[in-house]
């Protein structure tokens, strides 16, 4: 009983000030769509939609995400686009019917996601190194001749690694209202980076949900004075409990 006592001293007293190491997040977009976020430049605002464009940063989580580059037929004017959509409410409050935009063939999970045109590139607002573990990207409505998507992850000090993704327009988005669309694409040496960019050809716009990241580990804070005061007492009681034990009875 006595060692086991000691045993959760010394657990006690080596966990001051220890923080733990794991800092993963999932970035769902949810609740966004239809919300007022600093940044947002387009006129158009309502419940289902927030836009930024012209390569306004939305701050979502930590992260900078920014839509960016031209498109290869500009006259859809969706250059430097990236939307919050909210597909559950687009019916009721665009106009349309729910079978009328099932025609739209667009992408559906049953939340909010967000959707960019050309290109999309994410980083930390704190300019830290993070790792990208997976995300789900699915073609926000079929039809455009979508072929590929590239996901570049660029290396703190330089360097890139670059994963393909092959975009089959005849695959998904068959009903907006059922099942999940979107595909899951997990990445591995996806580490130690300054900034992901996720380019595609065309003019559709490719919605993005679920990224996976891995964040900086927190930096565990100086101890107080009052802290190694308190470390000092419970070695020292340690001390007192460890000789009381090799006494003699």
């Amino acid at each position: 009983m006595k060692k086991k006592l000691i045993s959760a001293s010394i657990a006690g007293v080596l966990s001051i000030g220890v923080i733990s190491n794991a800092n993963a997040d999932l970035i769902t977009f949810d609740g966004l769509a239809g919300t007022y976020m600093p940044g947002e430049d387009l006129f158009r605002h309502d419940s289902f939609v927030t836009v930024f464009t012209n390569s306004s940063a939305a701050n979502i989580d930590g992260f900078k995400f920014a839509g960016s580059g031209t498109n290869l037929n500009s006259s859809y004017g969706i250059d430097n686009a990236l939307y919050m959509v909210d597909m559950q409410n687009w019916g009721s409050n665009s106009g349309l019917s729910g079978s009328a935009i099932d025609t739209f063939l667009t992408a559906w999970n049953g939340t909010d996601y967000a959707m960019f045109s050309p290109s999309l590139t994410f980083s930390l607002a704190s300019n830290e190194p993070f790792s990208l573990n997976g995300l789900d990207l699915v073609m926000w409505q079929v039809g455009y001749g979508e072929t590929e998507a590239i996901i570049t992850g660029n290396f703190v000090g330089g360097g890139s690694i670059t994963h393909s993704v092959a975009l089959d327009d005849t695959a998904s988005n068959s009903n907006i209202r059922i099942g999940n669309d979107f595909i899951h694409y997990d990445l591995t040496r996806f580490t130690n980076l300054a900034s992901v960019t996720i380019t595609k050809d065309t003019t559709n716009f490719l919605a993005i949900d679920n990224i996976n990241v891995t964040l900086p580990d927190p930096v565990s804070p100086v101890p107080e004075p009052e802290t190694y005061a308190m470390l000092l007492a419970g070695l020292g009681l340690i001390g007192v409990m460890v000789r009381r034990q090799a006494m003699p009875v």
